[in-house]
């Protein structure tokens, strides 16, 4: 640990030394939906004057002052941070062409470094240090990461839940938590100088190879990835293997994001560990069963037991609260088709209902049933449709969160199950009611009940036909509009993010 270089860069910037001082330890976020992505600073263009030959035959103007052995950096995203080549290296993405960061971001540097001295830890050449100072200077959160080891780790013992970390079963399951960070780490900051990085590019082509196998021969395969996107994945990172130096941020960058996924994958999964699951659907966490309750069993029979079918998807989805996002993909756009087409043959039984209540053979009970059941329907499939527009194109994350609000302690899933079962049995009971009441009208319309039964089961049979026929005119036809003739989201809109 070079002390002395580090006073020395403080003394020279004009800065004094803080005596106390203390860190608070943090984490990098352990998915895509990092904090640098909802930042809420903003700027204010201006009109500038161009002066002669800028960037031309004049020479360019004279960059900010940094502090010795400090570079800027850009990440492939565009977003600037600052490196030092020091030993050990510091990361860091306050804005280091201002005097304040600068005081800053040297005062922890060095405060750091003496913490190191005194406790007598020896920092590998492969590990550097990130910093984060508040905003004014008070204290200044940190981890480091080793490229060697491939973890992020802190300089004190910490609990996975003050570092937003999920609860692990073992040291080793933990791992794969934290090298999920440490190639967010590299993807986050790939354009520096760095010891000891291995990409291990025929590792991950390895594994995706298997992802691929995999999808295509299971149904209940825990990768998250579909077919076409493994397939994409293994051709990048043969790109990534061709373009070699070339392209070195680029190519970290692209890499490191993918053994993000995989990492988070295995840390699902608890890959390796005594009891791995094998299956999405497979539940391996101790967590007490929901049991059906007497209102949700009576409820499910009165809706032809459809709440049940649902109950079972959304506990499949939501198997160990892990969400694939592809599998949501598919759960949706199927509940919209049956939601539209319980919607329309509900609202065609209305239109009977009604032409019937004109004609003084009907039977006003049956038909004002009937009507009721419709309208209800037509009423319910109209809201969830509004309601899950755009369902379809929801991330994993996005997902979870509904998941989260719609699953409750005590009944599980059985509210929302019951809720998106309502069109179709809705729709069953007004089918019901109306089939009922067309043997009376026609036997009060014949005189003769035998052949008025023979007649109401002609016209329920090809109610049946055409009920069948307009569900695959439909089914082809929903694949992409809805009935408010806007195109729906499909799976293949969109990729795994």
């Amino acid at each position: 640990m070079n002390l002395d270089f580090l006073c020395q860069m403080q003394n020279s910037s004009g800065h004094s030394f803080r005596a106390v001082d203390t860190f608070e330890f943090t984490a990098p976020s352990a998915g895509p939906l990092h904090w640098r992505y909802d930042t809420k600073a903003k700027v204010t263009p201006s009109h500038r004057t161009v002066s002669a030959g800028l960037f031309g035959f004049a020479r360019e103007p004279e960059p900010p002052y940094l502090p010795p052995l400090w570079i800027p950096c850009n990440n492939p995203e565009g977003n600037l941070y600052f490196a030092c080549n020091s030993n050990p290296r510091f990361i860091t993405e306050q804005y280091m062409y201002t005097a304040q960061s600068q005081q800053q971001i040297l005062h922890w540097a060095l405060v750091f470094a003496e913490t190191v001295r005194e406790q007598g830890i020896v920092l590998a050449p492969s590990v550097e240090v990130y910093l984060e100072p508040n905003e004014d200077g008070e204290f200044c959160r940190y981890y480091l990461a080793d490229h060697v080891a491939r973890v992020i780790f802190w300089l004190e013992p910490v609990s996975t839940e003050e570092v937003g970390l999920q609860p692990a079963i073992s040291d080793e399951h933990l791992r794969h938590a934290l090298e999920e960070l440490y190639w967010n780490h590299v993807e986050y900051f790939p354009s520096h100088e760095t010891i000891g990085l291995d990409l291990r590019l025929d590792e991950l082509s390895g594994v995706l190879v298997q992802c691929l196998a995999d999808r295509l021969t299971s149904e209940t395969s825990t990768f998250p990835f579909t077919e076409q996107q493994c397939n994409s994945f293994i051709q990048v990172v043969r790109n990534c293997r061709e373009i070699g130096t070339a392209a070195p941020a680029r190519t970290r960058w692209s890499i490191a994001r993918l053994w993000a996924i995989v990492c988070n994958h295995r840390f699902m999964t608890h890959y390796a560990q005594e009891h791995a699951r094998l299956s999405r659907d497979q539940s391996i966490l101790d967590i007490s069963p929901v049991y059906p309750s007497r209102l949700f069993s009576l409820s499910s029979h009165v809706l032809f037991k459809i709440p049940e079918m649902y109950n079972v998807s959304f506990e499949n989805l939501w198997a160990d609260s892990v969400v694939y996002q592809n599998e949501w993909r598919e759960f949706i756009p199927r509940c919209r088709e049956e939601w539209i087409l319980s919607t329309v043959l509900s609202f065609a039984v209305l239109i009977c209902n009604l032409l019937i209540l004109t004609s003084p053979h009907g039977t006003c009970l049956l038909s004002g049933l009937s009507v009721a059941f419709s309208v209800a329907a037509v009423a319910a499939g109209t809201i969830l449709l509004t309601r899950h527009q755009r369902s379809s194109s929801w991330t994993a994350a996005m997902a979870a969160d509904y998941l989260v609000d719609a699953r409750k302690e005590r009944s599980g899933f059985h509210l929302v199950s019951c809720l998106f079962s309502l069109p179709r049995g809705l729709l069953l009971w007004a089918l019901a009611t109306f089939s009922i009441q067309v043997p009376f009208m026609f036997s009060d319309m014949t005189g003769n009940f035998i052949l008025a039964s023979i007649g109401s089961a002609l016209l329920i049979g090809l109610m049946i036909w055409l009920g069948r026929w307009l569900w695959r005119r439909c089914s082809s036809f929903l694949q992409g509009w809805t009935i408010f003739g806007l195109r729906s989201v499909t799976l293949e809109d969109s990729l795994l993010v």
